[in-house]
């Protein structure tokens, strides 16, 4: 009975970390790790795949807004294993939201987002020719962490999405279906994350 007590002050006092911002803007700093397969397509283009190839350390960054429980995203992203560096870059919306507790919160969220990868650094000046992937993709993401104060977080996240992708670049075409690959891939983020709300 006690704990069904206490953990009934828990939920009562863990209230929505947002619920009393309109409109806010945050930037995010991240390390951390990735891993993805691919699940679908033909043979030789899902051993290609982006998320599967690409180096599994990455460090990047995420800036957003949100009006009431609505968010807007734009995160990129760079991975790298010391030789290799292959970059992906992508624009998404859903939603997110805290609980938080004397001082910690746990958040979750979902999302559809639109990204473009590199499987290499980009040099040079900056032209369509070196994509190598395109893709749409949905995203579920959990996370805990600490308000260092009122205006800075620091914690884990961990995001996991599914993607359908197309190969680009080299003569590739979005109607040529042998390009096409789906995958899932997952993260575990370290952030550092300013933000500010009305």
């Amino acid at each position: 009975m006690m704990r069904a007590l206490s953990f009934a002050i828990v939920l009562a006092a863990a209230t929505p970390a947002s619920a009393d911002i309109l409109f806010g803007v945050f930037a995010e700093g991240h390390v951390g790790g990735e891993s993805g397969k691919a699940t679908g397509g033909d043979q030789v283009v899902k051993d290609s795949a982006f998320f599967a190839k690409a180096p599994g350390f990455l460090y990047g960054f995420q800036v957003g807004a949100n009006l009431l429980f609505i968010n807007a995203w734009i995160q990129h992203d760079q991975f790298t294993d010391g030789d290799r560096i292959a970059t992906w870059t992508q624009f998404g919306t859903g939603v997110r939201q805290q609980v938080g507790f004397a001082g910690l919160f746990a958040e979750f969220g979902a999302g559809a987002w639109y990204g473009f990868g590199t499987g290499q650094q980009v040099t040079g000046p900056y032209d369509g020719g070196q994509v190598t992937d395109k893709a749409i993709l949905l995203e579920g993401r959990v996370g805990a962490g600490k308000h260092i104060n009122r205006f800075l977080d620091i914690g884990l996240a961990v995001p996991v999405s599914w993607g359908y992708f197309f190969k680009s670049g080299n003569g590739a075409s979005v109607t040529d279906l042998s390009t096409h690959y789906q995958s899932v891939q997952s993260e575990l983020l370290l952030f550092v994350r300013g933000h500010v709300g009305l």
